[in-house]
């Protein structure tokens, strides 16, 4: 039987980060997708995504170029988790 494979989809929005953090630790995925400004919660939690979507028209330039993540940022290994 085939395991199910588990995707953690962020979006945009308000996030008690020290929530956040306590709710990931507690679980993992095997993919990782940020939804437009999901990308700017994903930064302070120290998760890059496997994948991202949208316009990204409400995401900072720093976040959007992955400038202020460090080279690599964007590689697709989901640091963190």
């Amino acid at each position: 039987m085939m395991k199910m494979k588990r995707c953690l989809i962020v979006t945009g929005g308000t996030i008690d980060i020290a929530f956040a953090k306590d709710f990931l630790s507690q679980r993992s995925y095997d993919y990782v997708i940020a939804a437009d400004a999901g990308l700017e919660v994903l930064r302070p939690l120290h998760i890059s995504p496997n994948a991202v979507v949208g316009d990204l028209g409400d995401v900072d330039q720093a976040v959007h170029t992955g400038d202020d993540l460090g080279e690599g940022a964007f590689d697709g290994g989901a640091p963190g988790l």
